[in-house]
């Protein structure tokens, strides 16, 4: 389990036993507020934790655990997505892909999981598995230009210009303001 995973599991079961604030959970843990209000934050949208509105002292908002029957942050697809993205902010790039393909698992229609596995992959070298991936994502979300412009970057890497430069023209077809896609047409025109 990640540290991220593993201290959200810890922010839940302290709050089943008493409401905190922020502030609190930020001395409790030794991290900073901001990143206990992120934490926070993707709990709250998780469904795993609620907020208790302070009617003396508005600024002072505590959180509850929710009582979840059968449901644990470690089966929840967004939160392990959102694991996903904080571990490959930090270059930690296995560990992110393993969150990423648990959101998959728990959820086989996540466009943006499928995505951000496969950036990773074509970051990584297997080009292969990330073209799998894209493919999957257009499936699932026809019109993902960032999706299409990847497909374009592993075709001309592997010198497939014409097929590149229908992904990128493809890209352009879903959002016309795409500057990424026009760089790279740009680019392979010069040649």
């Amino acid at each position: 389990m990640s540290k991220a995973l593993e201290t959200k599991t810890q922010v839940i079961d302290i709050l089943k036993n008493k409401p905190m604030t922020v502030s609190e959970l930020s001395r409790k843990f030794g991290l900073s507020r901001a990143t206990i209000a992120q934490h926070i934050k993707e709990l709250e949208e998780a469904g795993a934790i609620e907020e208790i509105p302070n009617v003396y002292f508005k600024k002072h908002v505590s959180y509850k655990a929710k009582r979840l029957i059968g449901k644990t942050i470690l089966n929840d697809a967004k939160m392990r997505w959102n694991t996903g993205n904080v571990l490959f902010e930090e270059h930690k790039l296995s560990k992110a892909l393993e969150e990423f393909s648990a959101a998959i698992a728990i959820d086989p229609k996540y466009a943006d999981a499928y995505f951000n596995r496969a950036l990773i992959e074509y970051m990584t070298g297997k080009s292969d598995s990330a073209r799998k991936d894209l493919i999957k994502t257009l499936e699932l979300h026809p019109k993902s230009h960032d999706a299409a412009v990847l497909l374009g970057d592993i075709e001309r890497k592997h010198g497939n210009l014409k097929k590149a430069k229908e992904w990128y023209e493809k890209s352009l077809e879903y959002y016309p303001y795409y500057d990424q896609a026009k760089a790279r047409l740009a680019t392979m025109k010069k040649r």
